[in-house]
């Protein structure tokens, strides 16, 4: 009896061991029993797949490409909202023979690019399909609204209107040298006939300039402080000349 019990026990586990894994070659390794979470390492799991190890915990997902193939996808990790049938991705991939990573999101049956990070130029872009809403450049610079290098020596570039409170430019000088004894105030004579050959200001960068090279504020700012403090200077020498005619009328009428 306790010998039929014994094999009846064995029998029992055999079946319940093959009945929570079922995998036939090359098929795919499934269960038939409910599982709440899966662990490696560690005996009560309390995520659906749980990996321990006393040293790095990790979990490898293995593929094949050599340089020389054609653009494929290295591998991808996906998350399914099946009550709505949106799926997000983060899949790494060889394009354009440059492997990248790229994070997707496909909603409503249309997919929509999210963040795309170049491995080979090291810049790493945000937005939609075109990805070309903000892009971070290995160069040192950003780009919002474009893709286009900018040119040497910026840092931001901006493909549209920019709106803050308060913006700070750093100066090496500024205007109040009209102010030194030495300074050389132009004749409003001078200026005429500036204007008159040149169509625009002394100083003043002209409209052609900025429409080829942009305007730099702080520049600009300097150069139009330097105007008014002209135009005072200009102010002062024609209050000191009205005083002078109005003493000489006065000294007249009497």
């Amino acid at each position: 009896m306790k010998k039929f019990l014994a094999i009846t026990a064995l029998m029992l586990c055999g079946v319940v061991s093959y009945a929570q894994w079922i995998g036939t070659s090359p098929g795919d390794l499934s269960t038939t029993l409910p599982v709440a979470n899966v662990g490696i390492g560690i005996a009560a799991p309390v995520f659906k797949l749980h990996v321990v190890n006393s040293g790095i915990a990790s979990l490898v997902a293995q593929s094949s490409v050599n340089p020389q193939e054609a653009d494929r996808a290295v591998g991808f990790f996906r998350m399914i909202n099946s009550a709505n049938s949106e799926t997000y991705n983060i899949a790494f991939r060889k394009f354009n023979g440059v492997f990248q990573c790229l994070q997707s999101a496909n909603v409503a049956g249309a997919t929509v690019n999210i963040s795309l990070f170049d491995y080979t130029a090291k810049s790493l872009l945000f937005g939609g399909n075109g990805l070309t809403d903000i892009r971070f450049a290995n160069s040192g610079y950003v780009g919002i609204g474009t893709t286009i290098a900018p040119p040497a020596g910026v840092k931001l570039a901006v493909n549209g209107k920019i709106n803050c409170k308060e913006i700070e430019v750093t100066l090496t000088g500024w205007a109040d040298h009209v102010f030194n004894q030495d300074y050389k105030l132009r004749s409003l004579y001078d200026v005429e006939n500036f204007i008159a050959q040149n169509k625009h200001l002394p100083d003043v960068p002209s409209e052609n300039e900025v429409l080829t090279n942009g305007s730099n504020l702080g520049q600009m700012d300097a150069v139009l402080l330097q105007k008014i403090e002209e135009l005072t200077l200009y102010m002062i020498d024609l209050k000191k000349e009205n005083d002078q005619l109005k003493a000489r009328l006065e000294k007249l009428e009497k």
